[in-house]
C-alpha cells in the first residue's frame, strides 16, 4: 500500500512533517530539497545514517522515558538540539515522515531480526524490527536507517526471484534473496569475516502502527525476554564516510568501542565513557553516568526497576510484551522534555560529513 492511499492504521498520522520541520531535517543532513528519484532517495538515506545515530543509550541510563517517544517533533528536537538519534522505530518513522513530505510513496514493515540467529525455522519466536518500503517507478526498495551496525546503507530493490547482490554499499556487501517462505519470503544477509550472516527476514506487507508501538515497547522494556537490546546493547552506531566512496561504522557495544583504529577500545572509566560519547557521537552527559554498559550493572538496574514496577509486572500479559504502550504524543516540544536531565545542548556540532 502506498503512502498516497489511505492507511488502515495511525502510521501516517504520526509520520507527518511540516515544511518547516522538513527544512530543519534536510539542513541537519546538509541536503538540498529535490524531486523524488532513486539517486535522491539514496542521498537522503545515506545522509540520515551519517548524521542521525542509532542510539539506545536512554534505555540504559534512565527508566524515566520508557517506552521511547515516537513523535516526529520529539525526534527532530533530539536530533537538532542534542545531536541524538534513536531506536529503529524512531529513526525510521522520522525518515519516513521526511520521505513522504518529499513526495515518495512509503510504508512501514516489521522484519524479524536475525542478529546472532542461525536457526530461522520458527520466526515467531524472534524479535521484530521496523524498516521501510519505498515504491519508486514500479520497483519496491528496502530502506532502513535503524538497524545499527548491521543494516543496509543504500536503498535495496526487492527481488522477484533469486537474489540481488547489494554491492557498492560503501565497501560493505549484502545479499537480498527471495525465498520460498510463505509469510516472510525476503532474507537479507551481510558479509562478515565468518561468511554471509543473517540480518533480517521479512515480508513486503505493510505493518500496522500498533506493531511499531509493540516493537518500541519490546526494545525498551526491562521485562523483555533475553536477547533484546536491554540485555545485549549496541549503544550507538553511526556511519563515517572515508575516501573513495568507502565508509566505516563507529559502534559502542557494551563497554567496547569499535572505531577507525584496528583494535577495539575498552572503556574503563566514567571519564573515558563521557569523552567517547562526546567526541564520536556528540552526546555530552551533564550528570554522572558510571560505567553503564556492562551486563552486571544492567542486571542491577533491571532488578531495581522490577521492584519499582511490581504492580505492573504482576498484571502484565503472559507474553514478554510489557503492559504499557508507547507514548506517541504530537504535543509541541517543551524545554526540558528531551533528556535535558542527562545531556547538555551541543555548542559545537559533531562534524560527521
Amino acid at each position: 500500500m502506498l503512502a498516497s492511499q489511505e492507511f488502515p492504521n495511525a502510521f501516517l498520522e504520526i509520520a507527518t512533517m511540516t515544511d518547516a520541520q522538513l527544512k530543519s531535517y534536510l539542513e541537519h543532513l546538509k541536503i538540498e530539497r529535490d524531486t523524488p528519484s532513486l539517486e535522491y532517495l539514496t542521498r537522503v538515506m545515506a545522509g540520515h545514517l551519517v548524521c542521525v545515530p542509532y542510539d539506545t543509550t536512554d534505555i540504559h541510563t534512565s527508566f524515566r522515558r520508557l517506552p521511547a517517544e515516537l513523535s516526529v517533533e520529539h525526534s527532530l528536537a533530539r536530533m537538532i538540539k542534542f545531536g541524538r538519534g534513536g531506536l529503529c522505530v524512531q529513526n525510521n518513522i522520522l525518515l519516513a515522515a521526511a520521505l513522504i513530505k518529499l513526495g515518495f510513496d512509503v510504508y512501514p514493515i516489521a522484519p524479524y531480526s536475525l542478529y546472532k540467529v542461525d536457526d530461522i525455522s520458527n520466526l515467531d519466536t524472534l524479535s521484530r524490527h521496523i524498516s521501510l518500503i519505498v515504491e519508486l517507478e514500479g520497483v519496491s526498495y528496502l530502506v532502513d536507517a535503524g538497524y545499527g551496525g548491521k543494516g543496509i546503507l543504500k536503498p535495496t530493490p526487492l527481488p522477484k526471484e533469486g537474489k540481488v547482490e547489494c554491492s557498492g554499499q560503501y565497501s560493505e556487501y549484502f545479499e537480498l534473496s527471495y525465498t520460498e517462505h510463505k509469510t516472510a519470503p525476503f532474507l537479507l544477509k551481510r558479509r562478515e569475516n565468518v561468511g554471509m550472516v543473517n540480518v533480517i527476514q521479512f515480508s513486503s506487507k505493510e505493518c500496522t502502527f500498533e506493531m511499531c508501538e509493540s516493537v518500541n515497547a519490546v526494545h525498551t522494556s526491562p521485562f523483555s525476554k533475553e536477547g533484546t537490546f536491554f540485555d545485549w546493547m549496541l549503544a550507538c552506531a553511526v556511519r563515517i564516510d572515508l575516501e573513495k566512496g568507502t565508509s566505516i561504522r563507529l559502534r559502542l557495544i557494551d563497554d567496547t568501542f569499535y572505531g577507525i583504529k584496528e583494535s577495539p577500545v575498552k572503556v574503563s572509566s566514567e571519564a573515558e565513557l563521557k569523552s567517547l560519547l562526546w567526541v564520536h557521537f556528540g552526546y555530552k552527559y551533564r550528570q554522572g553516568v558510571g560505567l553503564l554498559f556492562t551486563k552486571e550493572l544492567r542486571a542491577a538496574k533491571r532488578a531495581k526497576h522490577e521492584a519499582m514496577e511490581a504492580g505492573l509486572r504482576d498484571n502484565r500479559p503472559k507474553s514478554f510484551l510489557p503492559a504499557f504502550k508507547a507514548r506517541t504524543t504530537t504535543a509541541p516540544f517543551q524545554k526540558g522534555e528531551v533528556d535535558e536531565h542527562d545531556f547538555d545542548i551541543q555548542t559545537t556540532p559533531v562534524k560527521r560529513r
